[in-house]
């Protein structure tokens, strides 16, 4: 019998409490009454600034994520020139026959492409150059690789001419299946022969690289570079795990009137290098200029944009509740544009990620003002403000750099603090005591 008697006791009280008055705020002192205010005229400065050298690898022991590694050059008068080689090493077989020269068929480079790197003209021609390490490519646990790394390469060992075409699938003949004559569709790759006669070839085929540490030694690895008709690069998948690559070096073998194959894993190490020149372009008339018309961001190791907001400090009492950034971009260049940005603020040297962790990565999507659209980019910047205000860091700039950008060469045109309709600009919404 208790429980009913507490059920109904319970909802007697809250019945009758409901008609009890409730002041809102009584706890104030005075008669304070709240206001909630939105702002978007707290004024900020903003620059585009040359990119610092981006990581392109890390020998850690989990495995490094990224995978997509680009090649190419781009010349436009918005953005200058820009080039990106690939470098990556080899990794020794699980196990390899023992064959002689005439016992290869063909050596390929099998190069899976990153259908989302494409970038440029879809029908520029690629003139592409591989050539070997001369150097054996040594990491530490967690030492890393940074943009601005070049390898030292001997002569080319293969090349290649062809318009690119990341979408499409190859059909080719089967050599492991009971029926040797079949085929079999493989997806969208690159393939170039590799010279036969080079010394580690043989040298394979006998068994004298069966150790990895002299596999290494007499195999470094290899770049790949492109000098296409027209601007253009494309992405390689430099996949690796567990001694699996994305992309191989694969013999095609005839030994005892039997047809076999096998691969050597390409990108156990794995490195883009990235230059750009900006000599006659139109970033190179506004770098470290405040508040211009127009940004300029870009991936790899390019431009970023760097934006003052220590005025956030004016603010006073106010208690803020929201503080987004909105960037919006130029549709009428032929750019693919930025997929999404990192904000950064420098704390001793470092740059450390500011912003909710849900908008950290800001998607796209159009915003309208006055019968026009912009696609635009809304990054969370609340707590990051709130930190200004109260000092916890000593530089009040913060910085947009592209997501992923060592995998990208995407670029993005940004409207300036003056547009009329889509300006560069902190959005607040407060509360004054």
């Amino acid at each position: 019998m208790k429980k009913p008697f507490l059920l109904f006791l319970s909802v007697w009280i809250g019945i009758s409490s409901c008609n009890d008055p409730i002041t809102i705020g009584s706890d104030f002192p005075g008669d304070t009454t709240l206001a909630v205010e939105f702002r978007d005229d707290l004024p900020i400065t903003a620059q585009s600034i040359e990119g610092e050298p981006s990581i392109t690898f890390r020998n850690n022991l989990g495995g490094f994520s990224a995978t997509n590694y680009m090649v190419g050059e781009i010349d436009d008068e918005t953005f200058g020139q820009s080039q990106a080689i690939t470098y990556f090493t080899t990794a020794l077989p699980g196990s390899t026959p023992l064959f002689t020269l005439d016992n290869i068929d063909s050596i390929v480079f099998n190069m899976t492409y990153d259908t989302i790197g494409f970038y440029g003209d879809e029908n520029a021609v690629h003139d592409l150059e591989i050539r070997m390490i001369s150097e054996q490519v040594e990491l530490a646990i967690d030492q890393e690789i940074r943009s601005d790394s070049i390898f030292p390469t001997g002569d080319v060992v293969a090349s290649h001419s062809l318009i690119v075409n990341p979408r499409d699938s190859l059909q080719i003949q089967a050599r492991t299946d009971d029926n040797p004559d079949s085929l079999i569709l493989v997806g969208p790759h690159l393939r170039i022969p590799l010279d036969e006669s080079l010394p580690w070839i043989e040298l394979l085929g006998d068994g004298s690289l069966t150790d990895d540490e002299i596999f290494q030694m007499e195999v470094p690895g290899f770049s790949i570079s492109s000098s296409p008709s027209s601007s253009s690069m494309f992405g390689l998948d430099l996949l690796y795990v567990n001694s699996i690559g994305a992309s191989n070096i694969t013999f095609y073998l005839t030994i005892d009137g039997e047809r076999s194959q096998f691969n050597i894993p390409l990108g156990r190490i794995r490195h883009s290098s990235f230059t750009n020149d900006y000599t006659n372009s139109e970033i190179g008339d506004i770098l470290n200029v405040d508040n211009p018309s127009f940004l300029y961001a870009q991936s790899q190791a390019g431009t970023n944009i760097a934006i003052d907001v220590s005025s956030a400090r004016t603010l006073n009492n106010s208690i803020l509740n929201s503080g987004i950034l909105r960037v919006s971009i130029e549709e009428e260049q032929d750019l693919d544009p930025i997929e999404a940005f990192f904000a950064f603020a420098r704390e001793d040297g470092d740059l450390i990620i500011v912003g909710a962790p849900l908008s950290i990565e800001s998607p796209i999507a159009d915003i309208f003002a006055n019968g026009e659209s912009a696609p635009t980019y809304s990054l969370d910047l609340t707590n990051h403000l709130n930190n200004v205000r109260e000092g916890v860091f000593a530089n009040d700039t913060i910085f947009l750099i592209a997501a992923s950008k060592s995998e990208r060469a995407n670029r993005s045109v940004i409207l300036g603090t003056d547009h009329p309709n889509f300006p560069l600009s902190l959005e607040l919404i407060l509360t004054n005591p």
